[in-house]
């Protein structure tokens, strides 16, 4: 396994070597937003392992928008199989992402086609009718599939249509980073006078994944509270801001990003 890692992370004189090391690896992802970019999609799958390729089909007419479903080609195959079981019917966005291997891959040797109704030749029951692109389709009305070990987004939360923001603070780094900031979650005012906050707020998180702390800070002279979300793994981190950021929650549209560690561990919750 090392010498494969090697081969698909030593450059263009690898690539011969890497392409059947993609291809086993390779991890089929449907139903994507259009707010999202190859490299952001990649930032969100990064944490189940090292990524060789990770592309997003664009519209063959050249057009800004992209065909709604993409392939990321795992280093190792248990990565690809973590990303799998963990990732499919996650939220990103306020669409139920489909994560399946693809076709020709370890998990599909077969060679079933990812198509409208089915990923990696598995039918996807419900799904409202087909589509000209082999994306997936929205299901309204339908939970996460119970298979993830981690969720989709909270009941409390509602979609938000909004753009994507940046996915990391400048501090932070995708895969690295234990600890969610999120802002405009509650006014100054609720933060001082609940005192059931914080348990809220770990029940919501813990949804996404371990949590070892949860920080409110209101900072009153500039009329904000940052609230803090310390988890055990930094996979869990990252996948609660692809589901948090631009949601809402009690009205309000709650910004998120990654935060260092260090810098959060060191009392300075200013940046």
């Amino acid at each position: 396994a090392a010498a494969a890692v090697a081969a698909a992370a030593s450059g263009a004189g690898s690539l011969a070597a890497s392409k059947p090391l993609m291809q086993k690896n390779r991890v089929f992802v449907g139903n994507i937003a259009q707010e999202l970019t190859s490299d952001t999609l990649k930032t969100v799958f990064e944490p189940f392992g090292d990524i060789i390729d990770c592309q997003i089909m664009q519209d063959p007419s050249g057009g800004p928008r992209h065909r709604g479903y993409g392939f990321i080609s795992y280093a190792l195959q248990q990565n690809a199989q973590d990303a799998v079981s963990q990732m499919n019917g996650f939220e990103l966005l306020g669409k139920q992402v489909r994560v399946n291997w693809a076709s020709g891959s370890a998990g599909n040797p077969t060679g079933g086609a990812a198509t409208p109704n089915s990923v990696g030749g598995t039918p996807l029951l419900g799904l409202p009718g087909a589509a000209p692109a082999p994306g997936l389709l929205p299901l309204p009305g339908t939970a996460p599939a119970s298979g993830g070990a981690i969720p989709g987004a909270p009941g409390i939360l509602g979609s938000a249509g909004a753009p994507a923001a940046a996915i990391l603070a400048s501090t932070a780094t995708p895969g690295v980073s234990k600890c969610l900031l999120m802002t405009n979650m509650v006014s100054v005012k609720e933060a001082k006078e609940d005192p059931d906050l914080e348990g809220e707020i770990q029940e919501e998180c813990s949804k996404h994944g371990a949590v070892k702390q949860v920080k409110v800070v209101p900072m009153e002279d500039k009329d904000e509270v940052r609230v803090f979300v310390v988890y055990e793994e930094a996979r869990s981190a990252t996948l609660a801001y692809a589901s948090l950021n631009n949601r809402f929650f009690g009205g309000r549209m709650i910004k998120a990003s990654l935060y260092d560690d260090a810098t959060f561990e060191n009392g300075n919750y200013t940046l």
